[in-house]
């Protein structure tokens, strides 16, 4: 892993040079992994990857859209849209439910 250990190491020493680290908002924060290590293993530097780039797997974005159905619903002053957002959110679920067996 030379070629990994001389990239790494230069740009440590090139961010103490510039003071880059001095000013990381992250900087004396502990490191949590516990979500890191409760994703199983075989999917964990997949779904890594993916959120490092800046996507997320199918769920996530069915987990935020149930979520707005939610606040949708609380929002609603007809009872006739609360049904129809009910029957959304119920079809959603199942569908994320029958997903992730």
């Amino acid at each position: 892993m030379g070629i990994i250990d001389d990239a790494i190491g230069g740009w440590m020493r090139n961010a103490e040079a510039t003071k880059e680290l001095e000013t990381n908002k992250l900087k004396h924060q502990k490191l949590d992994l516990d979500d890191y290590f409760k994703s199983p293993s075989d999917t964990r530097v997949g779904y890594r990857m993916l959120k490092d780039a800046g996507f997320a797997p199918p769920q996530v974005d069915m987990m935020r859209q149930i979520n707005e159905l939610k606040a949708k619903i609380q929002q609603a002053d007809c009872e006739k849209t609360k049904t129809k957002l009910k029957l959304e959110l119920m079809d959603m679920e199942l569908r994320k439910n029958l997903g992730s067996r």
